[in-house]
């Protein structure tokens, strides 16, 4: 397969993939990612969840602001669920914008 992998931004060094990344689940089809799809080529894999849904349970909720606090925010690990904004830091804006999600749902 050639094509274009649609990284995040080279510029940047994002070498993360955008959603119409050709690599996302084109890899081997008896390997999954972390997220139980189908293996991503490369080194990276693309996480097909719910942005702030850091417990993998299909829900926002307030597990979910607890974890990036906690393990996101606190712990400063490297937390891609907890980037709802995507401006690539995990802080008290994305806990505002799970808040308004939770309270205010679409």
């Amino acid at each position: 397969m050639f094509g274009n992998p649609n990284f995040i931004s080279i510029d940047n060094n994002n070498f993360n993939y955008n959603e119409e990344s050709i690599c996302i689940d084109s890899g081997d089809p008896n390997i999954q990612d972390p997220d139980n799809t189908r293996s991503d080529i490369g080194s990276n894999y693309y996480i097909q969840s719910l942005a702030g849904d850091c417990n993998d349970d299909s829900i926002i909720d307030i597990t979910d602001i607890v974890y990036i606090i906690n393990y996101c925010i606190i712990n400063n690990n490297n937390c891609n669920c907890g980037n709802i904004n995507d401006d690539t830091v995990v802080n008290v804006l994305d806990i505002v914008i799970l808040i308004n999600q939770i309270l205010f749902p679409e």
